[in-house]
């Protein structure tokens, strides 16, 4: 289950929930308790979280974008200025 915060924008949650599908698929572990304002909660390693927000934002890329990149043998800088 991945809860999301519905203050947040559409997009934002999208980002969210991204991030915590990336967690699953890369198979990270629940090793850390932190505590958030007097809330105990589980989470992973630092590396792991920034595996995670790189791959959440992977998963985000629209898919003519990324099969037009793959046509055009463009790299990651060339997507991202595109």
């Amino acid at each position: 289950m991945v809860a999301t915060n519905p203050l947040r924008t559409p997009g934002r949650r999208a980002s969210d929930v991204a991030h915590e599908l990336s967690h699953l698929v890369l198979k990270h572990d629940l090793t850390e308790i932190r505590e958030v304002n007097g809330m105990p909660f589980r989470t992973c390693r630092p590396d792991e979280e920034e595996q995670a927000t790189a791959f959440g934002g992977t998963l985000m890329l629209p898919r003519p974008l990324l099969l037009g990149a793959v046509r055009r043998q463009w790299g990651p800088a060339q997507i991202a200025e595109h």
